[in-house]
């Protein structure tokens, strides 16, 4: 739901009015096809610690760190920040400390270099998200090699 702001005129959505949908597609990693929804609330955390809201698998995952990185708001505007991890998160091939997370569009995130990558989805609706990756189903135990 867009309200218009008494101060510009521009229609935007107030997150202080309107609870967000979380999603979050796993698109490589031990999760791998996974899909997590939540709502929106404070800061999510993500890392292989199993205390963060999104948390990887302790083994298989290790290039994310334990706490690898955060999604925060402020206001209506959302970001994902590192938060000293040891590999770096990387969005677009480029390595950050902070990137601006936009509302209704869909953003993959890689937590280290070659580690769990993941379509990080924000919006007011989880119907209006891209639909999620399925895993293929056993292709790969027909291939010669």
């Amino acid at each position: 739901m867009g309200l218009d702001c008494i101060h510009c005129g521009r229609r935007r959505i107030l997150s202080s009015l309107v609870a967000l949908t979380l999603v979050i597609d796993y698109l490589s990693g031990a999760q791998r096809g996974q899909r997590q929804v939540m709502e929106l609330s404070g800061t999510v955390t993500f890392g292989r610690h199993p205390d963060n809201m999104v948390s990887f698998d302790a083994r298989a995952d290790i290039d994310a760190s334990a706490r690898h990185a955060e999604l925060i708001g402020e206001g209506s505007q959302y970001k994902i920040l590192d938060v000293g991890s040891s590999n770096g998160t990387w969005i677009a091939g480029e390595r950050i400390q902070e990137h601006g997370v936009e509302i209704g569009a869909a953003l993959e995130v890689e937590f280290g270099k070659g580690g769990p990558r993941l379509k990080i989805w924000l919006g007011e609706d989880e119907a209006q998200a891209p639909p999620p990756i399925r895993r293929a189903s056993g292709w790969r135990r027909f291939l010669p090699w």
